[in-house]
């Protein structure tokens, strides 16, 4: 019984270092462009999220202070150690959804 352990450890052992000595080799014939991808809020907004206009983010800013838009940037000061900005709002339940609503706006993903 001690010898078939034995024989077992050195079998895994041995395993462990043939799987090690694998190699995978990549190889890139030609440097190529990847498409970019549909962008949400254009394709369903007809604006995307370019940050350069107030409805790129929901007005609702959660520990935000000063909030802005400026040169494609939007500007704001955290109040605590908790800010939230949100490119699309969830809704209340029952509530009457706004355009920019996720609930009726619900990304694809």
């Amino acid at each position: 019984m001690v010898i078939r352990v034995l024989l077992i450890a050195i079998l895994f052992i041995l395993s462990l270092f043939t799987a090690s000595s694998a190699s995978a080799t990549i190889i890139l014939d030609s440097v190529g462009t990847v498409k970019a991808g549909d962008d949400y809020a254009t394709n369903v907004f007809s604006d995307s999220w370019d940050m350069s206009n107030g409805e790129d983010v929901w007005p609702v800013y959660t520990n935000i202070n000063s909030p802005s838009f400026s040169g494609g940037t939007f500007r704001g000061v955290a109040a605590n150690s908790d800010p939230q900005v949100y490119f699309l709002w969830g809704g209340y339940p029952n509530s009457i959804a706004s355009p920019r609503d996720g609930n009726i706006n619900p990304v694809n993903a």
